[in-house]
Order: C-alpha cells, then sequence, then structure tokens
C-alpha cells in the first residue's frame, strides 16, 4: 500500500470541497471544533508554522463506501479523495477562509502595526450577522484597521481593502502582512494521498484511521520549564507535590501539565511589577511564551507563594463563584487575576469580597475571556489592584455591564463562559438535582449541562440557533442520562423526578413546563414561548447578581 504526496494550498482545498471533490467517508465524526480553536489554527497558518499532515484516500467513482459532505459544503460530486486525517483541520480552513461559517474571523491589524508583531489576540472572532452589522463593508474594516481572514487571503480584495487607507500607510501594511502574517499570502498544507487500490485492503485503512488519531502527549512549555531550571529547582516534583498536598488539584482534575498555570501567575506578577519600576520589560504578559522568559531565580522565589494563590482563587470559584467541578471552571486566564487579587501578601480591603464576586459574575456573563483572554487577564489584574486600593475606580466589567436577551437566545458554541457563568449560579442558589433532590453542593457525582428541550425536538421546531443558552440546566450525570431524550411533559410526570426540585434551578418556572398541555399542537410555540420567558428571567437575574440596574432593550 502506497503513500504518496498531495499537497494543496489553502485555495485549492476550497475550491475542491466547494466542487464536490473532497468529502468525507461517512464514519468521520461531525465538526467540534469551537471558535477558539478554529482561531488558533489560523494563527498557526498566519505564521506559516506547521499545522499536521493530511491524510487522503485516492478513490475512483463510486466511492468504496458511504460518504458526506464537510459540514456547511455542498454535496459531493464524483469526488477523488475522500479525508481520513484532518476533517477537523480542512473544514475549519473552509469555513474561515470560505466565509461558511457563522463567525468571522478578523485581525486587528492596528494592534499588530503598533506593537510591531503578530500577538495571538489580534486573530478574533465575532458572530458572523453582528460582524457584518458593525463592519457592513471593505471601507469600514480598514477604517478600523481590521481585515477578515478571507479578505487577507484574496490578491484583489486585500488590494481594495488596501485602497481605502491614506497612501502614506499602505506601504507600511503591506511589508506588516509579508512580515507578520506571510501564511495569509501563501501556505502550502502538506498531505499524503493513499494510492487507489487501498480501498481493496479496508482492514488496513481502518488501522491506519486508528493509528493516527490515537492522541498522543505532546510537549508542553511546563516540559521546557522543568529541563530550563534543572537541577536548581525540579519543577515537576514541586508540582507533584503541590498537587499532593492541596487537594483542590485533584478535585478540578489538574494534571501533570497544569503546573503551566502557576507559572503564568508568576509571570503576570513578575510583569506588572517591571511595568510599575519602569525599566525594561522583559516578561511581556501570560502566555505561554513569556512564561520562558522568567528568570529562574523569580521562579524559584516566587512558586512556592503563587502555588498557594492559585489554590485560593480554586476555593474561591469553587466556594462562592459556584463552579464545583471542571465543567464550571472559568477560563483559564481569569483564574489567573483571581490568583492574584487573592494571592497570600495581599489583604483585601473592606467590601472587595463583595466586590470581586460582583466582578466575576459580571465578567462570567460578558464573556470577556472568550477570546483575547491574555490581554484580557493583564489589564483586568491592573484594574482590580486599582480598585482594591480605591473602591471608586469600578472596573469596566461593572461600569460598562450589558447583557441582552439575544445573547441568551444564541447558540452554546460560541458562549460557553456564559453559560457556565449561569450553571455556577444554579449552584451558588442552592440549585438541586431533578432525581437526587439533593443540592449540587451536597453530591459527589460528575455534573453536565443537560438540554430541557431534547435536540431532536428543537431540531424539528425550533427555528433560532442549535444549543440556545436559554435551554440548559445542570444535572448530575446520571440524571442527565436518564432524561436525555425526554420532552418537560414526560419529565414532569416521571415518576423518579422530584418536581418540586425544578424550580430550584434559575429562572425555570413551573408553569411555563405546565404550558405544554395547554400548546400540545403547536411545539414550536411552546418551545418559543419558553425559552423567550427564561431569556428574559436569566438577564434580569444577571444584573440582580452584578448589582446594576437593569436597562430597557434596545
Amino acid at each position: 500500500m502506497r503513500l504518496d504526496p498531495d499537497g494543496f494550498s489553502i485555495k485549492e482545498l476550497i475550491e475542491r470541497i466547494d466542487n464536490g471533490k473532497i468529502a468525507l467517508p461517512e464514519f468521520q465524526r461531525d465538526f467540534e471544533w469551537k471558535p477558539r480553536e478554529v482561531a488558533e489554527l489560523l494563527l498557526s497558518v498566519a505564521r506559516k508554522w506547521p499545522i499536521g499532515s493530511f491524510l487522503l484516500l485516492e478513490i475512483d467513482d463510486p466511492p468504496p463506501f458511504a460518504i458526506r459532505a464537510l459540514a456547511e459544503a455542498p454535496e459531493p460530486s464524483s469526488p477523488d479523495r475522500l479525508i481520513l486525517d484532518g476533517q477537523q483541520r480542512s473544514t475549519a480552513i473552509y469555513h474561515a477562509f470560505g466565509e461558511h461559517s457563522k463567525e468571522t474571523y478578523y485581525v486587528n491589524l492596528a494592534n499588530v502595526l503598533k506593537d510591531g508583531s503578530l500577538d495571538d489576540d489580534d486573530l478574533r472572532f465575532e458572530k458572523a450577522s453582528k460582524f457584518a452589522r458593525q463592519f457592513p463593508n471593505l471601507k469600514s474594516m480598514a477604517e478600523a484597521r481590521i481585515a477578515k481572514v478571507s479578505t487577507l487571503l484574496d490578491p484583489v480584495e486585500w488590494q481594495q481593502w488596501l485602497n481605502y487607507l491614506p497612501e502614506e500607510e499602505r506601504n507600511a501594511m503591506v511589508s506588516l502582512k509579508e512580515a507578520e502574517l506571510p501564511g495569509f499570502s501563501s501556505f502550502d498544507i502538506p498531505a499524503h494521498r493513499l494510492e487507489k487500490r487501498a480501498k481493496d485492503n479496508l482492514a488496513a485503512v481502518a488501522k491506519i484511521f486508528e493509528t493516527i488519531n490515537r492522541t498522543g502527549r505532546r510537549l508542553a512549555t511546563f516540559d521546557l520549564m522543568v529541563a530550563r531550571l534543572y537541577p536548581d529547582m525540579y519543577l515537576k516534583k514541586e508540582w507533584d507535590s503541590a498537587r499532593a498536598d492541596f487537594t483542590v488539584f485533584s478535585d478540578f482534575e489538574f494534571d501533570e501539565d497544569d503546573g503551566i498555570e502557576v507559572l503564568k501567575l508568576i509571570a503576570l506578577r513578575e510583569h506588572l511589577r517591571q511595568k510599575a519600576a519602569g525599566g525594561p520589560v522583559t516578561v511581556k504578559g501570560v502566555r505561554e511564551g513569556d512564561v520562558l522568559e522568567l528568570p529562574r531565580d523569580v521562579v524559584m522565589k516566587e512558586w512556592p507563594l503563587a502555588v498557594r494563590a492559585v489554590v485560593a482563587a480554586l476555593e474561591w470559584v469553587r466556594d462562592v463563584g459556584g463552579a464545583i467541578r471542571r465543567v464550571l471552571l472559568p477560563a483559564p486566564a481569569l483564574l489567573l487575576v483571581l490568583s492574584d487579587v487573592l494571592h497570600p501578601e495581599v489583604n483585601l480591603r473592606d467590601g472587595m469580597e463583595a466586590d470581586l464576586e460582583r466582578w466575576f459574575r459580571a465578567t462570567m456573563f460578558r464573556q470577556d475571556y472568550a477570546q483575547g483572554a491574555n490581554t484580557q487577564a493583564v489589564a483586568d489584574a491592573m484594574a482590580l489592584r486599582a480598585w482594591q486600593a480605591d473602591p471608586t475606580k469600578v472596573p469596566e466589567a461593572l461600569s460598562a455591564f450589558r447583557l441582552d436577551t439575544d445573547e441568551l437566545l444564541d447558540g452554546r458554541r460560541r458562549n460557553e463562559q456564559l453559560l457556565r457563568g449561569l450553571m455556577q449560579l444554579t449552584v451558588v442558589r442552592d440549585g438541586r438535582d431533578w432525581c437526587e433532590d439533593k443540592r449540587f453542593i451536597d453530591l459527589n457525582e460528575p455534573l453536565e449541562l443537560h438540554h430541557i428541550f431534547p435536540n431532536d425536538m428543537l431540531k424539528d421546531h425550533y427555528e433560532g440557533e442549535k444549543d440556545p443558552v436559554a435551554n440548559f440546566t445542570l444535572l448530575t450525570k446520571s440524571t442527565n442520562s436518564a432524561l436525555r431524550d425526554k420532552q418537560p411533559k414526560d419529565v414532569l410526570l416521571d415518576p423518579s423526578v422530584a418536581n418540586a426540585a425544578i424550580p430550584s434551578h434559575i429562572a425555570v418556572d413551573l408553569a411555563w413546563l405546565k404550558e405544554d398541555a395547554e400548546v400540545a399542537g403547536n411545539p414550536k410555540k411552546y418551545i418559543q414561548r419558553f425559552l423567550e420567558n427564561r431569556a428574559r428571567a436569566l438577564r434580569a437575574l444577571a444584573y440582580e447578581q452584578v448589582g446594576v440596574p437593569i436597562p430597557d432593550q434596545g
């Protein structure tokens, strides 16, 4: 069975998918990447970093087994290649550069130009409909110095974008793109092709597929720091000891690589120290590359207190925030900010604990850490330090807080932090499992996010976004498994369900669910009414928790 090289450019990949010449075998899983993961791939493409080789199977017409199109792509038309490995990457590229996604991916070129280099936080994404309202044409994008990744890849559209800039800026922007985003001018995707006769040995194809999809352990920044600090400090042993000494790490399933979060906290505090000193700033922030710039003596000195600070933050989000399982934890970068505030060297001012909880709720509901998390962490750490020193210096997360009901009706895929924030609130407000009828904080079972209306019902009767935030609540894994496909009216009649526990979940009104019987012949109306009612109730509750007046929705 021969393996031949078979690479292509991004443009060629998109054209071949659009023309139906590249397809998926039916046994491939669905496209699962979230926007953040797509953005990470695009950053590697922009920098011309390797993204891994694709594995293709050359086929004839008819194909040797059932096939299907990539997500959002046209149906295959006499395809000659099947993707065995690379489906997530190829779909992400097709969506982002071909503009077949519900998100628009773009680069903040103003920031790249200001900093002189591409930062992880400069490649961003926004819901496509919202982006189109804010930037309806190339002129508006150029005036804001942002460009869609599709524009950066298309030489004609890129030139049109440039023409909207002042003449004196154009050459600088062209040079910037060539230096910092070379992959958006040209990027070759490496691929290997299994010859046609491989289809005659499908057992071998299955074995190859199984082997290449078996996860291996990557070389992590933490490993590099272990090597760098040895023998003065055996960092791996220090981290293993910390995990043994503080059970909160095992409670949240922190593994051998998660010691990087302690190092990031040290980097954050060293960055702020250097910045306040007014001298050279060698540690630029909290990215993994910044960790590698930490002086060894700083790590050795700060490690013990940094461990205790991370422990304090995890205990705080568990006991105060309501994140009692890893599935409810906030973004890691937000934990860094909390670790800085709760560091053993910090004495919180009067009222700061209550203020910190309000800030935490606002930050989760606003999803400030959904993207650009590294930059956000540095900015928020500075803001909270200022607020700790002066109660009148209220952070923007509170002073400019806003949450609209349409965000609560939006899909989970791009609203994970908002959803986790709401589920944390269910925990702190003594939410109970529907079958166990015990508070979640009193249970040791794994927790899962549960669809109130099952997916199949929404698919048939709901026209809004898939997996709307307002359709989720929290249950134990066993209860979620038992009730997974049941409609609300059947859940209410299930003898294993304690109906009194249902309204203990935030903004779940039994009366709304019981209305099912009244509109049984119109499930579309029933679902829409429930989700809209719940979205309004969740919005009101969010404002109450943040402690700011609820505005009229325009």
